[in-house]
């Protein structure tokens, strides 16, 4: 080990690099206590600042899961709107009736869809009354037609009856509606 007289010796013998090692320790702490307490603290009010602004322009926790239900809820409107056909298909979907009819050996006039105009969303709802006469079976399998079609449909009224007597036979009316989905072309002009 070194003496205290050693120590004092070596001291003596670097003292410019123990002053310069000195005043570059205590330049570094002024600047800390300067330079950079200054910019925490600027640093500091700025974030204050930012969050008491964000406070005052930020939508609440309840109403930002409204937004999103709202947004996601829209999203699922329009996919559904995209998934309807064209309100120029009207034609194809009396079509569709009429072979359901006619593959459950069935009777029927045939169908004849009308509208009263666009809806919400421009959505064109279609209605029929069907008036459809055949065997029990025969009715049964053209619900579960209409109800297993890839196209949207809606049995709003149903009705059977067995007028005739006869035990096999039975008449069903029936309102049905499909949704199409129109355009702003469609609209009728405002006078």
């Amino acid at each position: 080990m070194m003496t205290s007289g050693q120590l004092k010796a070596a001291f003596r013998a670097y003292r410019v690099f123990w002053v310069v090692a000195a005043g570059v320790l205590l330049a570094n702490i002024l600047f800390y206590a300067i330079a950079v307490q200054e910019k925490v603290r600027e640093t500091e009010a700025l974030r204050e600042a930012y969050m008491s602004k964000r406070k005052k322009t930020s939508v609440p926790v309840e109403a930002d899961d409204k937004l999103r239900q709202y947004i996601g809820a829209k999203q699922a409107l329009q996919a559904f709107r995209k998934m309807l056909p064209r309100n120029n298909r009207i034609r194809e979907i009396e079509n569709e009736v009429t072979a359901l009819i006619g593959r459950n050996k069935l009777t029927a006039d045939p169908p004849v869809f009308h509208s009263d105009g666009p809806g919400e969303m421009l959505l064109w709802c279609y209605r029929a009354e069907l008036s459809v006469t055949g065997p029990y079976a025969g009715l049964k399998q053209f619900l579960a037609d209409i109800q297993n079609s890839p196209r949207l449909y809606c049995i709003e009224r149903l009705s059977l009856q067995n007028r005739s007597g006869a035990t096999e036979q039975a008449e069903m009316v029936l309102d049905l509606s499909t949704w199409m989905r129109g355009s702003m072309k469609m609209l009728p002009l405002a006078r």
